[in-house]
């Protein structure tokens, strides 16, 4: 019998859970009360976006060590999203003032993986179409190679996540009532769980012989290769819920797809999977009731008490918010105080020294890396103008702060702007 960590059942047992249990519920009724007002700063502005940047540095410096590394991971088809789901982004920072945040969009997914696990993995990854699915594999592929905690974009946390994850623990995985998600996974890199969760999904992937992404990649695909071994839960009750402060419209308001339930109907998912999509409807249908039964049942309080529950937690999100403004310089914050002009790098320093992770593919010499450089700031100077402001302003978020690079700023705006075709 598997051993079952605090919060397996979903339901408190101690002082401390009922902590965590009251604050969801109180979180969830704020979260959806705040729904309404959304719709309305929608209707009003109905193309207003925020960036999430690539990049955000923790709150305040962690006192203790942890074997798994403070880093949150996150993606979505695109950084600029809406106010609810940026307020969700902000909220999970607020809960996470130790860990450094990690933004991945389609475009940056893609290069990671190509990057960092070249040959068959890639080339089963290449074959996913639906932006979700390539998501699945993604998240465990980089906390298998980086370690960390993976959160999805329109999750929440509903206690500090350094209470919630043990400085000893080397994993911890989501329990539902019928299994494992995977909208929340923590742990160190190279685990043997995840290289099961991985080795999984991979066979799926090969073999094709579902449409429905639930198994073929998702949290059925997590749970099955895990479901007879000995890992570290909790419950999600206590720890992380989904689409609290945000909802389908306003997650995938630009998204051509659409929602990864809704894309597998009119798709094959693995690539030259042929005739899989007849089954599609009959498999999806069944995954979203099995998601819908396995909700949790909520009491709305006395009114007085609701009332001064959403009033606080209003402010306590709004505070959250004025605190990433105030702490948290974005990463081209020290390049340029907006993206009307061209920010200044020193290319000297750019060009000295060799790129992290996230930075680039590799480190030129100095005379070439200077080359390329200066005439990607050239092309910059030329076009800048010509390229949509919402490009420029996600661009430039995105340099590295420590590292920026000209030629980096340029192939993002290419690929942002129109396909790679530059203005």
């Amino acid at each position: 019998m598997l051993p079952r960590a605090p919060g397996y059942r979903n339901l408190p047992k101690t002082a401390a859970d009922l902590g965590r249990f009251a604050s969801a519920r109180v979180i969830k009724l704020v979260g959806n009360a705040l729904k309404g007002p959304f719709y309305v700063f929608h209707f009003f502005m109905p193309s207003k976006r925020f960036v999430i940047p690539a990049r955000a540095r923790p709150l305040m410096r962690a006192g203790r060590s942890s074997r798994i590394p403070r880093i949150v991971w996150q993606t979505n088809y695109t950084g600029l999203v809406t106010l609810p789901v940026y307020l969700n982004y902000l909220f999970n920072r607020l809960l996470c003032p130790g860990y450094e945040f990690r933004f991945f969009d389609d475009v940056s997914m893609d290069q990671f993986v190509a990057s960092e696990f070249p040959g068959r993995i890639t080339d089963l990854y290449a074959k996913l179409q639906v932006g979700a699915a390539r998501a699945d594999l993604w998240r465990v592929l980089v906390l298998q190679r980086h370690g960390g905690v993976y959160l999805d974009i329109d999750s929440h946390l509903v206690w500090p996540l350094s209470a919630v994850v043990p400085d000893d623990a080397d994993e911890m995985f989501l329990q539902h009532k019928g299994g494992l998600g995977n909208y929340f996974i923590a742990s160190a890199p190279n685990s043997q769980n995840l290289q099961s969760v991985i080795d999984t999904i991979v066979e799926r992937i090969e073999k094709a012989e579902t449409n429905n992404i639930f198994d073929l990649t998702g949290p059925g695909a997590l749970d099955h290769a895990l479901r007879r071994r000995s890992v570290r839960r909790t419950g999600y009750r206590l720890t992380c819920y989904q689409g609290t402060f945000t909802n389908e419209f306003f997650q995938y308001a630009d998204s051509t797809v659409g929602k990864w339930t809704k894309a597998q109907l009119r798709m094959a998912v693995v690539s030259q999977a042929g005739g899989l999509a007849i089954d599609a409807r009959r498999h999806s249908t069944k995954a979203l009731r099995g998601r819908r039964s396995g909700g949790a049942s909520f009491r709305l309080p006395p009114l007085e008490t609701a009332l001064a529950i959403a009033a606080s937690t209003v402010i306590w999100i709004f505070l959250a918010s004025f605190v990433e403004r105030m702490l948290v310089a974005s990463p081209a914050s020290a390049l340029s105080t907006e993206a009307a002009e061209i920010p200044l790098i020193n290319l000297q320093s750019t060009c000295g020294r060799h790129r992290g992770f996230g930075a680039g593919s590799g480190a030129p010499a100095a005379v070439p890396c200077l080359e390329q450089e200066k005439s990607a700031e050239m092309q910059l100077s030329k076009s800048w103008q010509q390229f949509p402001e919402k490009s420029r302003a996600l661009c430039v978020n995105r340099l590295d702060e420590d590292d920026p690079s000209y030629v980096e700023l340029l192939t993002c705006l290419d690929v942002n702007a129109g396909g790679g075709q530059r203005p």
